[in-house]
């Protein structure tokens, strides 16, 4: 498993929402939580001071600097540091860059060094405010865009170069979308291009390390969707960012929320960093009263936040003096001066902590649902009650995290509504314990689990020696008002399998629609699935095709040909789907099992438990969308299965007679398992398979060595491991194998490999499908490889008609260690020593058989090369399009064990007409320039596929000027008088076919070929810095010439200038051209003398100063061959605005290496005209 380099607690929950009537429960009522299978990780981190831009550090004595470095990174395992950055003190001036900010109060004050002492491993950089000569009030200029991203980009780079400092990830401004927010705004389509120019610049430079996540919106809004919208509709946008961010202050933790930033990225290949969250109310020391109830809702809402896919959360702010305005988001607090230095912690520290002990950096997080989850709002909304979350850390330990808001004055928190709460009470909420009972299915089937269980003050549990035990995935605890309780398994955890349930035949489902309000369930489907509880694929029971009648129950038959782990009813949008109860029998027995579902409902209690709970004043409200609820059966009995689409029949009461069963059909018998005793496993203390240093057998394959290794051989990363031997089929019939691993896995069943994803990864499932006979033994290899991080690997499958469960030793057998017989195979067609002709069809043919056992197929090879394979017999192969050649067939056969044996060896030749040659003339190049005088070089390319060049001859029309005799082909003509000629190249193979290249059309002009003057035209009154600013479809001010390509510097302001004409290559080879001036320019060149054909070769977006040659990379060209004697076009283009003005292009020509021009282009190069 990858993790980049970031970490910390992690926490993560799906919130569900408590009705506005629902009012305090009775003391010790019953709770349930349930955590079904939806892994996701998450990490945490700490932010500086907004306050003087983190310089608080630097009043710290060494002795606070300690406790507070120990205390974020060490014991709350905080692994990101986010770090105020202003652009304004960077760049106060155009190009004026300085780190004095950053050095005082992050590099020099020592905060950097510290966090990274004790634990940090990520640095991220949040970029604030905006130099004024980049906005418009607080708004960015269009095209300022590009250069403030340029800016972002120097400033990384020089930390890295200057400071040693690498930055791990940076956004482009802080809340660029809060108007309230001061001079940093950018529209979506603003921060689009910011995102793309400076993923650019930052590889430019040498840093495509540095992660780039965009927006930083305020609050999880309209705005910041606005935001991410822009940015995937943008592929290029899209791909240069690692993950997206907002802040969390207004953050509803809704269902619709959270479904709404998952859809955000599909594909789920973003990250999602939500870089400032806290808890925004003010707090004293102390551990009870007012303090401990916040930090419950602080610990709560970060168990809430992990609800929204929040793969990085960052505290804002950690600490700071007493007298800051941010001291209501402190997890503590540091006095001043020194002689009165000490470090106090809030309550909020301590729950931190606690949630640290109990969940380890990396651990995998589950959702959890509970039906006494608030909606978690900032601004608005219900409070919460229950909050909870359940994880397996690295070590195989479990954990459960669970908290109790209840009792205590929230007025002083900002932004709780007190809506259908005691507001008369000033928000006071009426203590309420609860007996919470906590159910995951993952541990449903294992042995007994203790479970050491703390409390928020870090008292035990009732004084039971701080232990619980779960039995079959399930426990209760009392959690009482005010209450963080946290669980860690006291050991690892092993899995079991869950049970097969045993068919039943017959079944049907009963539904009693909601009354009143119209609902009907019309169009609404029973489904049932082995695959996953939400995605399926789903097989539907029946549908409702007519609306249901109220106030009683309705009925569908469902025959049952088919086991069904989860059973489900899913409403259809404007449907009117709302439903009371569900009901799903096999044989008139009702089936019961743990209900799940989705709440597209976000105003109460009406959620998916409302459907099983035998209460009919109660509902499922689908709010007229595509809702459902459903039931994990687990082993309580078998499910409805696939039956004709039926019209619901209306059931006259609640107490209908119950249907006669039907006669109960022969149980099938079981088929019976093998008595195999695993695979072989063979571990190599590398990722290649090259160095084993253990074997065994191992019963089957599923481990999770977590961060730890597998065996005392190896270290915990960098290993690998091939598990061979044999599988036994149970039935005949289709099965799919299913390998989960972290990292890279592959598997072959029967030599036929169905997975294959051999790269590093997270947990990540893949599957692949084969057809097996009862009873049969395949052979079977299965590879992985571990690189960093995580370690697991396991191996499933699903039988026909079967649910998908772990592969048993019974069914795994070792290599044999009796040797096989081989099978026999002959080559019968071609014979040795054939001869064929390019064009036609080889047939080739073999006979194979195995003494022992069956030919599983024939292969054809070409030397090492496979032609093709035949799976029957007669084993036979065609082999069109062979080229003239020499060639050695063979064929192999191998056999239903997987034993091979070759052919002996038929040699063939295959022989061709002959093929002409082919010509093309390289140089000079089509259109080209040339004075007379000069000589004009010629050459050619030629080869002959089936023989020789025996000579290259070059014609001037039909007049042939010379010729070459051996590669490279070239002739040096020269007196060419002025005129136009038409060139070519005649090849001529060893069997005198003569192929003739196509025509390059030249021309040659009088005079020496250059003027030594080149055009310069300048437009005056022209405002802005950039050269699209430059009004070129309109007439100059002035046209003057230039005796070389630097204009006169210091001429004025507001004017832009065109320079134009052609430069006469002096020599053939590569040229180098640069570009510096003031304030910005670019320098086209073309690939000949045609204006239409110029490229953009150098440039720079902000000045450099006079003949400054590498301010910006982009200054420089790429290395450009020209030729001797023929003329180029080129093309400059200059922006003045303000101050002083320059502009100049120099050159390095052949032979000639340095980082400078060794001149300007001088005027003996130049002129005017073609």
């Amino acid at each position: 498993m990858k993790i980049q380099q970031v970490g910390a607690i992690a926490f993560a929950i799906c919130s569900l929402m408590t009705s506005k009537q629902e009012q305090a429960n009775a003391q010790g009522t019953a709770v349930t939580i349930t955590s079904p299978t939806g892994a996701r990780q998450a990490f945490g981190g700490f932010g500086t001071s907004q306050n003087n831009w983190g310089g608080e550090y630097q009043t710290l004595s060494q002795a606070q600097r300690t406790s507070i470095s120990q205390m974020l990174w060490r014991d709350l395992k905080f692994k990101i540091l986010r770090m105020w950055f202003n652009t304004d003190e960077y760049a106060p001036t155009r190009g004026a860059h300085n780190l004095t900010q950053m050095r005082t109060n992050y590099i020099n004050s020592g905060m950097i060094a510290d966090a990274l002492a004790n634990g940090a491993t990520t640095l991220l950089l949040a970029p604030d405010k905006l130099p004024p000569y980049m906005r418009n009030g607080n708004y960015i200029l269009d095209s300022e865009v590009d250069n403030y991203a340029i800016m972002l980009a120097d400033a990384i780079k020089q930390m890295k170069d200057e400071d040693g400092v690498t930055i791990s990830a940076t956004g482009i401004q802080n809340e660029p979308n809060n108007a309230n927010n001061g001079p940093g705004q950018f529209t979506p389509a603003q921060m689009v291009q910011a995102v793309k120019t400076l993923r650019t610049a930052l590889n430019n430079r040498g840093l495509q390390s540095v992660k780039i996540i965009a927006s930083e919106a305020g609050s999880c809004d309209d705005t910041f969707f606005a935001d991410v919208d822009a940015l995937k509709n943008d592929s290029a946008a899209w791909n240069s960012l690692a993950g997206i961010s907002s802040h969390s202050y207004s953050m509803a933790a809704t269902d619709g929320a959270a479904n709404r930033i998952a859809a955000s990225d599909g594909s789920n290949t973003k990250e999602y960093w939500m870089t400032e969250a806290s808890d925004n109310g003010p707090e004293s020391p102390g551990m009870t009263g007012i303090p401990a109830l916040r930090a419950v809702s602080l610990a709560g809402r970060f168990l809430n936040d992990m609800n929204h896919r929040v793969t990085h959360w960052v505290h804002f702010i950690g600490f700071d003096t007493p007298d800051q305005s941010d001291n209501a988001t402190r997890i503590g607090y540091y006095t001043t001066p020194a002689s009165n230095y000490s470090v106090t912690v809030f309550k909020k520290y301590y729950a931190y902590q606690q949630l640290a002990q109990a969940f380890d950096v990396g651990a995998v997080f589950r959702d959890s649902y509970s039906s006494l989850e608030g909606d978690m709002t900032w601004t608005y909304g219900n409070k919460p009650r229950i909050t909870s979350s359940s994880a397996r850390n690295p070590d195989g330990s479990w954990s459960i995290g669970v908290t109790n808001f209840t009792a205590g004055s929230f007025s002083g928190l900002q932004g709780w509504s007190d809506e259908g709460w005691n507001s008369s009470q000033n928000g006071y909420t009426p203590a309420q314990n609860f007996n919470v009972t906590i159910k995951i299915d993952e541990l449903r089937y294992t042995n007994p689990i203790t479970f050491a269980v703390k409390k928020t003050d870090g008292t035990l549990l009732n004084g039971n020696a701080g232990n619980l035990t779960m039995i079959d995935g399930q426990l209760t605890l009392p959690v009482n008002s005010l209450d963080l309780i946290t669980l860690r398994s006291t050991s690892p955890i092993t899995f079991n399998a869950a049970p097969t349930p045993t068919p039943v035949p017959g079944g049907k489902i009963r539904y009693w629609p909601r009354t009143p309000y119209g609902s009907r369930m019309q169009y609404g489907v029973f489904e049932g699935t082995n695959g996953d509880k939400i995605t399926g694929p789903w097989t539907t029971l029946a549908t409702i095709n007519t609306a249901a009648t109220e106030g009683q129950w309705n009925q569908v038959p469902a025959p049952e040909t088919i086991n069904y782990r989860y059973v489900r009813y899913r409403s259809a949008a404007g449907g009117y789907g709302n439903v009371a109860e569900i009901e799903f029998y096999s044989n008139n027995v009702k089936l019961t099992g743990i209900a799940y579902g989705s709440a597209p409902y976000a105003g109460g209690p009406n959620t998916f438990t409302k459907a099983f709970d035998n209460d009919t004043s109660t509902f499922f409200d689908s709010n007229d969308t595509e809702g459902y609820a459903g039931l994990d059966l687990g082993t309580t009995g078998p499910t409805p299965t696939p039956g004709p689409t039926s019209t619901p029949t209306p059931i006259p009461s609640a107490t209908a007679t119950p249907t006669p069963s039907p006669t109960a059909t022969p149980t099938p018998t079981t088929p019976p398992l093998g008595n195999g005793t695993g695979l072989k496993g063979q571990y190599y203390s590398d990722r290649n398979l090259s160095n084993i240093v253990m074997t065994r057998t191992d019963p089957n394959i599923n481990f999770d060595w977590g961060s730890g290794s597998a065996m005392t051989s190896v270290g915990p990363d960098n290993f690998s491991v091939r598990w061979t031997g044999q599988i036994q089929a149970v039935e005949s019939g289709s099965y799919t194998f299913y390998v989960t691993g972290d990292d890279g896995v592959r598997l072959w069943v029967n030599n036929q490999q169905l997975i294959n994803d051999w790269t590093s990864h997270p947990p990540t499932t893949y599957s692949g499908t084969i057809t097996l006979t009862a009873g049969q033994k395949y052979d079977i290899k299965l590879e992985f490889y571990e690189e960093t991080g995580g370690a697991s690997v396991k191996l499933e499958w699903q039988r026909p008609g079967q649910g998908i469960t772990l592969v048993p030793q019974s069914q795994l057998y070792p290599p044999s260690t009796v040797s096989p017989n081989l099978p026999t195979v002959s080559l019968t067609s071609p014979t040795n020593g054939s001869s064929f002709t390019t064009g036609s069809t080889i047939n080739i043919a073999a006979n194979a058989s195995d003494s022992d056992g069956t030919i599983s197929k024939v292969e054809f090879f070409q030397g090492t090369t496979k032609l093709g394979e035949d799976l029957v017999s007669p084993y036979t192969y065609s082999w069109t399009g062979a080229a003239a050649g020499n060639y050695s067939l063979t064929a192999k056969a191998t056999d239903n064990g997987g034993n091979s044996s070759t052919s002996a060896t038929v040699n063939i030749t295959v022989t061709t007409p002959n093929v002409p040659p082919t010509v093309n003339l390289t140089s000079p190049t089509h259109g080209a320039s040339f004075t007379t005088g000069t000589a004009i070089n010629l050459a050619a390319n030629a080869a002959d596929s089936d023989g020789t060049i025996s000579k290259v001859e070059f014609f001037q029309g039909t007049t042939k000027l010379g010729e070459d005799l051996v590669s490279p082909y070239t002739y040096s003509w020269t007196g060419a008088a002025a005129g136009s000629y038409s060139l070519t190249a005649k090849a001529t193979d060893n069997t005198g076919t003569v192929t003739t290249s196509s025509v390059v059309n030249i021309t040659v002009s009088g005079g020496t070929g250059t003027s030594g003057t080149v055009k310069r035209e300048i437009w005056t009154g022209v405002s802005g810095n950039t050269v699209g600013d430059i009004p070129t479809g309109t007439t100059p001010t002035t046209i003057t010439t230039l005796t070389s390509l630097e204009a006169p510097s210091n001429i004025g302001d507001q004017y832009g200038q065109r320079i134009s004409g052609y430069i006469t290559a002096p020599t053939t080879g590569s040229y180098t051209f640069w570009i510096a001036g003031d304030d910005a320019g670019d320098f086209w060149l073309s690939t000949n003398s045609s204006p239409t054909n110029k490229v953009k070769r150098a440039y720079f977006y902000q000045y450099t100063g006079s003949q400054v040659w590498n301010s910006y990379p982009e200054q420089k060209s790429v290395a450009i061959t020209l030729t001797a004697g023929q003329k180029y076009y080129f093309e400059i283009l200059h922006k003045e605005g303000a101050g002083g003005d320059s502009i100049a292009v120099g050159w390095l020509k052949p032979g000639q290496s340095g980082t400078v021009p060794s001149e300007v282009v001088p005027g003996s190069v130049l002129s005017e005209n073609p």
